[in-house]
């Protein structure tokens, strides 16, 4: 089963782990189902939609780094500073893609 770590582009905070989402293993596992997810936990009041974009693509658009990391990685302790945790993310795991965060309220980029 895939596990996802997404860190938001611009700042490097981590957005979300699916690893804390046991419920992750029983949807259709993809890396927009893990931004849903995170949104849906992390109190977002509206639904976004995302798309997978080239990341010299997402400019100074709102979206996020998508990363697999490898069997038994640790997640980098979250009171440490935000570049030593994403910078242990982006060595250690595997870049999948860059997500595009559409709110389709603002948006005709569909």
């Amino acid at each position: 089963m895939p596990r996802y770590i997404l860190l938001h582009a611009f700042y490097g905070y981590v957005w979300g782990d699916t690893a804390e989402f046991p419920e992750f293993q029983n949807t259709a596992q993809t890396p927009i189902d893990a931004a849903i997810l995170f949104d849906r936990h992390n109190g977002e009041d509206r639904f976004y939609e995302y798309k997978v974009i080239a990341r010299r693509d997402l400019d100074d658009n709102e979206g996020f780094l998508v990363y697999e990391p490898p069997p038994g990685f640790q997640m980098p302790p979250m009171k440490g500073f935000l570049s030593v945790i994403s910078e242990t993310i982006t060595r250690r795991c595997r870049y999948v893609c860059t997500l595009l965060r559409i709110d389709p309220e603002e948006s005709d980029d569909l």
